[in-house]
């Protein structure tokens, strides 16, 4: 199963080379402003719809405020193929795939939120979940942004190291780009741009395999 992800292009819709892809992956900050214009979703949908995947998986993330706002319509402009993630999960071909867009207060953006809330959320989330897409990162893996400043959730990390999660895919922390493996779950921060939403990397491509 070939699985690809990325995040945070903060409106560089840039015509990525994905290869073969069973199940693309997006983990939020489709747009960079803070109020919701209409037309910013409707371009990331014909973007997102356009690559070649058998399965297409997208959260929302801090600045995706129209998802926050005005859930109905923010869906309402997505295609078919496109399946949207907020506290649920799918299971495609056997992987069951947990979405969240929340993430610690941030400017008090989108889905923004406390410790106590996010460990709502995923109290919500089944335990035997294969992947988890977060928009926010766990604290203390890939989760430090613009200098020293933590942004990663110490609940999201609790529910990873007590879950069956082997994949956490996230974004927001845009200086932490990489893949680091701890107590044998990988950690994916995919965001493609910089601080300054300079886009500078190219989308995280990996096997998943079955056990």
């Amino acid at each position: 199963m070939k699985i690809t992800c990325l995040s945070d292009i903060h409106d560089n819709r840039i015509n990525f080379n994905i290869g073969e892809c069973d199940i693309l992956i997006f983990a939020g900050d489709a747009t960079c402003h803070r109020e919701p214009i209409d037309q910013d979703y409707i371009n990331f949908n014909t973007w997102f719809s356009g690559f070649n995947a058998k399965h297409k998986i997208l959260i929302a993330g801090n600045h995706d405020v129209l998802y926050e706002k005005h859930k109905l319509i923010a869906k309402s402009f997505l295609s078919k193929d496109l399946i949207y993630l907020e506290n649920d999960w799918v299971e495609i071909e056997g992987i069951k795939i947990a979405g969240s867009p929340y993430s610690l207060k941030w400017n008090n953006w989108a889905f923004n939120t406390d410790e106590e809330t996010l460990a709502y959320y995923y109290s919500l989330l089944q335990e035997d979940i294969d992947i988890l897409v977060t928009h926010g990162p766990p604290k203390g893996i890939l989760s430090t942004y613009r200098g020293n400043n933590e942004v990663g959730s110490e609940s999201l990390l609790n529910y990873v190291n007590n879950s069956k999660v082997r994949y956490h895919i996230f974004g927001h922390a845009h200086q932490c780009y990489g893949f680091e493996v701890v107590n044998d779950k990988a950690f994916i921060n995919c965001a493609i741009t910089d601080n300054q939403n300079i886009p500078i990397n190219k989308p995280i491509r990996f096997d998943y395999k079955y056990v």
